[in-house]
């Protein structure tokens, strides 16, 4: 259930033979036709962009998923009862399982086939049952062979530490130079423990550093290291320094003591520091840091917890999961509000002015564009305001002025890529991590002279119809996954869902397997 070629739709022009960076492709010489090696294979789908006639098949929600993980392989090894087997496999192109396994979007299961019969494949509760069965200290380490070349890395973060799993993986000297005292990034500084716990974040990184990752924390690149020292030291370096920069309200009063980022309070809770969170809580902004921010407030003490968006519900960033369990918690959402000035008294702040918004258009992105609706302004009093409109990269602190191509990831300075959110600015775990891992392709290739290529999926259209998919396929409903009710939940930062037992997630891969919803489209 990788990736393969269709024998009958192949017209045999070489095209993806000669396209292929990896040498993946091959003609066999038993039935003289192409055939993927799925080992050399490392899903840049170069070659299903090429194919002029949709020979090359990929399951939909191997193609959606950022790292573009062998997801039905892994269901079927995991409805088999083979756990071991399937982490392992997840784990070839997944250098976070337990993380990903809480706090990836999973992409694969908007287009999971299963949504035309009943309900999607519960993919990520499945990755996260088979990241919990298994004790990495028994896992055997691969053996590979050391090219001898060193490569850098500035971060570690998810997109940091995803490079420097494949680097390693390809035969490099890889050491990640972090400034924060542990590593982790926003895995471990900006996401609370009760959605990821810290163990899990400490055994990932751990498995990455078994394998012969050096990372240097309390290392502050810019500093007494200098990018130029590594360009000297390193055959290549990788910059992953992420998001970190707060966005501001622009705004009067946004300097009034009691403001504080959404990304800084949460920097501080998960830092172990003390936080004085009380009474009445304002977070603006729809995105999950926003989210994050008003139900760790609450946690912290809070009375109140207020979100104030000026778009729409449909319109926030945030997962809707999320939003959903936030509201549960007793977070309050005030839509199509903007503040307009934030207000003092004795020197701490006491309120903000709040204006209603009209969505009058769609953008780009497909949301509403904002606009003041006129009417009177109201006054929302408050203790604590938290401003979470989002984050802005910076590479100033590197000391050199980096021009960056977003799509190769090369940069003006030879040798030095970047990546993830410092290019893209803030994202998600899984898709920062799939620009860690293109990252190091792009340099693999660089150090072996190899020509430039950049990474686009195109998308291939359905076979079937949604009524011909409910008419040969039986309805069997996603099996639910359990948490703490929201009342005991907001007691302390324990995570709050729980992973499937063995039979539950054994049964929930057969929803895929057994009903073989995609196999007349792509199985050969």
């Amino acid at each position: 259930m990788g990736t393969w070629i269709d024998a009958e739709a192949c017209l045999g022009c070489g095209l993806c033979n000669v396209l292929c960076p990896w040498e993946a492709l091959k003609v066999s010489t038993e039935d003289f036709i192409n055939h993927v090696d799925d080992e050399k294979c490392v899903r840049c789908f170069i070659c299903l962009n090429a194919c002029p006639v949709e020979a090359i098949r990929v399951p939909p929600c191997r193609v959606a998923c950022p790292i573009h993980m062998d997801i039905p392989s892994y269901l079927s090894l995991c409805s088999n009862g083979k756990f071991l087997e399937g982490y392992k496999l997840m784990r070839r192109t997944n250098a976070l399982p337990a993380v990903l396994g809480r706090v990836c979007y999973h992409p694969c299961q908007d287009v999971c086939r299963s949504k035309h019969v009943d309900e999607p494949i519960a993919i990520c509760d499945i990755k996260r049952f088979l990241a919990d069965q298994v004790d990495l200290d028994k896992i055997e380490r691969p053996r590979v062979k050391r090219l001898g070349k060193k490569i850098a890395i500035i971060g570690a973060g998810p997109a940091g530490l995803a490079a420097a799993h494949e680097f390693v993986l390809l035969g490099y000297d890889v050491t990640i130079f972090e400034a924060a005292p542990e590593p982790g990034g926003m895995l471990r500084y900006g996401i609370p423990e009760y959605r990821l716990p810290r163990h899990l974040v400490n055994q990932d990184i751990g498995y990455i550093q078994s394998l012969g990752v050096e990372i240097k924390t309390n290392t502050r690149v810019g500093g007494k290291v200098k990018l130029e020292d590594l360009q000297r030291n390193f055959q290549a370096v990788f910059v992953a320094t992420g998001a970190h920069e707060s966005l501001k309200l622009r705004i009067p009063g946004e300097d009034t003591p009691g403001i504080i980022s959404g990304v800084d309070l949460l920097r501080a809770v998960n830092a172990g520091q003390k936080v004085d969170v009380k009474g009445k809580v304002l977070v603006i902004g729809g995105g999950n840091v926003a989210v994050d921010a008003a139900r760790v407030a609450l946690r912290k003490g809070a009375k109140e917890a207020h979100i104030l968006y000026r778009r729409e519900r449909k319109d926030m960033p945030a997962m809707v999961n999320e939003v959903k369990a936030a509201e549960e918690e007793g977070v309050h959402l005030h839509f199509l509000t903007a503040p307009t000035k934030i207000l003092g008294h004795n020197g701490q702040v006491s309120g903000v002015i709040l204006r209603k918004v009209k969505a009058i258009e769609r953008d780009e992105a497909d949301r509403t564009k904002p606009e003041y609706a006129g009417g009177e302004e109201k006054v929302m009093d408050a203790d604590i305001v938290v401003v979470a409109i989002g984050q802005a990269p910076s590479l100033a602190s590197l000391g050199t002025d980096l021009k960056v191509n977003p799509h190769t990831l090369t940069t003006n300075l030879p040798g030095v890529y970047v990546g993830g959110d410092a290019v893209s600015g803030p994202t998600i775990v899984v898709k920062a991590m799939a620009s860690g891992k293109s990252a190091a392709r792009y340099i693999h290739r660089y150090l072996n002279n190899k020509p430039e290529y950049y990474e686009i999926i195109r998308r291939h259209s359905e076979k079937l119809g949604q009524d011909e998919y409910r008419s040969r396929i039986p309805v069997q409903k996603k099996h639910p996954t359990q948490e703490e009710t929201a009342g005991e939940r907001i007691k302390d930062f324990r995570e709050i869902e729980r992973t499937y037992s063995q039979p539950e997630a054994q049964a929930e891969a057969r929803r895929c397997v057994g009903r073989r919803i995609c196999s007349e489209y792509y199985e050969p």
